[in-house]
């Protein structure tokens, strides 16, 4: 027989599957966002060593080399700003998932959080 305590409990349940489906759904997105910006920040890493190469091959001049890799380690700065920005939200994030008892527990290591 259907009673509200089971009712109640059924509700819960519910409840709590939706919350871990968020954390779930969140891990998810965090580690696509982060991969994104590691990857981001290894191809400016790339394409500096690229035009240190055209540098070198003759095929770009000292000054110009210098502005465009002046240039590409200020856009490797700024991703880098914004991935520490991310895992400091995602930090929070966890910490939210944890205090109402729905983290999704992970292995740590790898430099991810």
């Amino acid at each position: 027989m259907d009673t509200p305590i089971t009712r109640d409990a059924e509700f819960y349940k519910g409840q709590r599957e939706d919350r871990i489906k968020t954390v779930e759904d969140g891990v998810v997105a965090f580690d696509q966002a982060e991969s994104a910006l590691d990857t981001a920040f290894a191809r400016i890493r790339r394409i500096r060593r690229i035009i240190e190469r055209a540098n070198r091959d003759e095929m770009l001049g000292s000054m110009k080399t210098m502005r465009m890799k002046a240039l590409l380690d200020t856009l490797a700065g700024r991703v880098a700003a914004i991935k520490l920005d991310l895992v400091e939200l995602h930090e929070q994030c966890t910490a939210v998932a944890i205090e109402h008892g729905v983290d999704v527990p992970q292995a740590r290591g790898g430099g991810n959080r």
